[in-house]
């Protein structure tokens, strides 16, 4: 589901490989564009297959360029969660949020 997904995309962004992500239907109307946004800034290159900043895509992670990120939480603190909980395993990151 989403909150896998939301888990999954910054495991597999500290990864020096291509990943291919796909979902179901329900999985390709989530709203991930913040997300996605978000682990650009950071250095992860994505090639979007069907729809922009939505699956299936390719993913390519790698070293982050920066330690820090501006994520937008209006629609969930789902994406918040995931990259506190996931990112912060290898290093310092700082979020800059906007409830706006």
């Amino acid at each position: 589901g989403g909150t896998t997904l939301r888990f999954l995309l910054p495991i597999l962004s500290m990864q020096k490989k291509l990943f291919y992500v796909e979902g179901d239907d329900t999985l390709k109307g989530r709203p991930l564009i913040d997300f996605i946004e978000a682990l650009k800034f950071l250095g992860v290159t994505f090639k979007f297959l069907e729809k922009e900043n939505e699956l299936p895509f390719e993913l390519l992670g790698g070293d982050f360029i920066s330690n820090s990120v501006f994520i937008g939480s209006k629609k969930t603190s789902q994406f918040i969660s995931s990259l506190l909980l996931v990112l912060c395993i290898n290093f310092l990151i700082v979020l800059n949020v906007n409830h706006l």
